[in-house]
């Protein structure tokens, strides 16, 4: 994958190649042969990335139905303030729900609904 910084240079220097011009021309040719060898890169990632469409920057989130954080991410939120009740690898998954805005599958949910019952339950026993 090509990054925008590099994308952005090799426009620049590709619009070069149409000098009247024949020293702009080889000049740049020369700088974008340069580019992409420093970067690992050939004139065939050259050749895709001139025929590729440029990435399109990530679809704006839909508000929540829920009016701010969605019922996933309140519950993720409550078993975090007992965050030392929980594994390392629960209170990861706890933190990942508590910024997934795509609807949970229903492995997730369940795993969730199973942390917050014991984290419920754990605080009864107090």
């Amino acid at each position: 994958m090509i990054s925008e910084s590099i994308r952005a240079k090799i426009k620049k220097l590709s619009l070069m190649l149409s000098s009247a011009e024949p020293n702009e021309v080889i000049a740049a040719r020369n700088a974008i042969d340069r580019m992409l060898d420093s970067n690992g890169l050939s004139w065939h990632d050259f050749g895709e990335l001139i025929d590729s469409p440029a990435p399109q920057p990530p679809e704006a989130r839909e508000p929540s139905r829920y009016g701010g954080a969605r019922p996933w991410q309140q519950v993720a939120e409550t078993c975090l303030v007992n965050a030392a009740r929980f594994s390392s690898k629960e209170v990861r998954f706890l933190h990942d729900m508590m910024h997934w805005y795509a609807q949970p599958s229903k492995k997730q949910l369940d795993w969730l609904a199973w942390l917050h019952q014991r984290n419920h339950n754990e605080r009864a026993d107090v």
